[in-house]
């Protein structure tokens, strides 16, 4: 018997415990504890025994994995490179009109992620990602990272990290300048947060506000 990630489940090794992202339900969750030593023995590779089967088919029945007849054995995604620098570091110039279309931008993913499902909206900007040329380009990073400092600060979204991460990584494919949009997660206590670097660095935070978190998913 094979197993398979289910479509819009992704999970990382989060200081020891599994952590699961179910895209579509927009949740986080952990497994019970023999459930996760027969998924952690999947992951690895090892032999199953029949306690091992039964616990992974209940998985397959909760949508979280599925049965496939080929090579099949989850992985980790490849989480994007390190990062290693904040942009926020940088003393980039940036005009009030690029601050105005940023806040904008930002404005409308916050109504959105209150009116569309996540999933949809990672869609549409994994698609929108794809059919892009990216160029690597540091200085108009830089740019980015600050015009949505200041509009975060106009429209009083600092705190919203997700919000952030899609109008960025949406303004930043429009000027075909290549972005990951991450999240991530931390244990003890639980916190989840989102960010975009270009390259090794990041954009949206400072460094040492995305260092603790381990990346659990990205486009």
């Amino acid at each position: 018997m094979v197993f398979q990630l289910a479509p819009d489940i992704s999970f990382c090794d989060a200081g020891g415990r599994f952590v699961f992202l179910d895209l579509a339900a927009d949740r986080y969750f952990c497994l019970g504890t023999d459930m996760e030593r027969s998924f952690a023995r999947l992951v690895a590779g090892e032999p199953l025994s029949d306690e091992d089967c039964d616990r992974l088919t209940s998985l397959v029945r909760q949508r979280l994995l599925v049965e496939t007849d080929g090579p099949g054995v989850p992985s980790r995604f490849t989480p994007p490179i390190s990062p290693v620098r904040s942009a926020f570091e940088g003393t980039a110039n940036v005009g009030l009109r690029h601050v105005v279309d940023a806040s904008v931008s930002l404005v409308r993913a916050r109504i959105e992620l209150r009116c569309r499902a996540l999933c949809r909206l990672i869609g549409t900007l994994r698609a929108a990602k794809a059919g892009r040329l990216r160029t690597d380009d540091e200085e108009n990073a830089a740019i980015l990272a600050r015009t949505f400092r200041r509009a975060a600060l106009t429209t009083g979204s600092l705190n919203q990290c997700l919000a952030i991460s899609i109008a960025m990584t949406r303004t930043a494919i429009a000027g075909n300048l290549d972005v990951d949009l991450v999240m991530g997660v931390r244990l003890r206590p639980f916190q989840a947060h989102a960010w975009v670097q270009h390259g090794e660095l990041v954009l949206s935070d400072e460094l040492d506000t995305v260092i603790p978190f381990t990346p659990i998913f990205s486009i």
